[in-house]
């Protein structure tokens, strides 16, 4: 019988390479969406869109009972505009509530989802060390530590509907058509890239294709539970990014964005964002077992931008 997965957040950067790897793997895959440009979008893609309002139980939840695997991804993006108090509001608020929300769903339905996968990110972590990050180490200080903590929680009680429950630690996720790697790209292709500030700060990346595969072989490897850290055995400093992000480019690397001008034009957010990083490695993945397919950042960035 024809396996169902649920996709929310189907529409964006993450959600439709994912509809698409399902779709191909023979899966029937359900798309949740609140916007009626991406409901027609999902369709014609084979997916099978639902529409809802991540606010209220008004139907959409039966939809729930009739899947194997949920993947929640959504969120609004952390990196749009300046975080305002506003804006912080909301990037708290759509995690927190929409989790909050699809938990209550889940323990209303009688077929309960054999697993649950929940979008996260390394934003957990403390920044600015030197020393290697896992699954084990401890929560960092300030507003991303506490969104992705309350993120995380938000759907901790679907455990205690007896669902498998993961939760997916994402680093910078490297693919075509949008994510980081547009806006990194920008002022290469303007001949003015190079490194942010120092350059020191570590940058942990994941090929889209292997944060793709590494969420299917979770969810085929039923042992499989908790945290997972979703990036590259090998993260590198901004600088070195910047070098071989300019190598595949054909472009030059060497002017770099000075950090007080990031602080002025962006605030906190290019503080964090940009100027701030962690040295995150997927040690839970690799004990597992699970093959890397891109490891190497100048391989991704090749497979990526050939």
């Amino acid at each position: 019988m024809k396996k169902t997965i649920t996709i929310i957040g189907a529409s964006g950067f993450l959600g439709k390479p994912l509809c698409r790897f399902f779709l191909e793997q023979g899966y029937h895959v359900k798309g949740f969406t609140r916007d009626p440009f991406h409901y027609i979008k999902l369709k014609n893609m084979n997916v099978e869109p639902i529409p809802w309002d991540g606010q209220n139980l008004n139907g959409w939840e039966k939809h729930l009972e009739e899947t194997d695997t949920i993947i929640n991804l959504a969120g609004e993006n952390i990196s749009t505009s300046y975080w305002t108090k506003k804006k912080k509001n909301h990037i708290l608020s759509s995690r927190q509530n929409t989790g909050k929300l699809i938990s209550k769903a889940l323990g209303q339905i009688k077929k309960k989802p054999e697993l649950f996968i929940q979008a996260s990110a390394v934003g957990f972590y403390k920044t600015d060390s030197d020393e290697e990050i896992n699954e084990q180490s401890p929560k960092g200080d300030g507003f991303l530590p506490d969104v992705v903590t309350q993120w995380e929680s938000s759907t901790s009680d679907i455990e205690n509907l007896g669902i498998r429950r993961i939760i997916c630690r994402l680093g910078i996720v490297l693919g075509k058509n949008g994510g980081a790697l547009k806006h990194m790209m920008l002022p290469f292709k303007l001949f003015i890239g190079g490194r942010l500030g120092s350059g020191n700060q570590w940058i942990s990346w994941i090929h889209v294709e292997d944060m793709i595969h590494g969420m299917d072989f979770l969810i085929n490897n039923p042992n499989c539970q908790g945290i997972y850290n979703f990036t590259s055995p090998f993260p590198v400093r901004n600088y070195e990014f910047a070098k071989t992000l300019g190598k595949i480019m054909k472009r030059p690397s060497f002017l770099p964005t000075p950090g007080f001008i990031i602080k002025l034009l962006m605030g906190e957010m290019g503080t964090s964002l940009l100027l701030k990083g962690q040295r995150v490695i997927p040690s839970n993945l690799i004990k597992e077992g699970f093959i890397f397919q891109y490891p190497q950042l100048e391989d991704a960035l090749s497979g990526i931008l050939s």
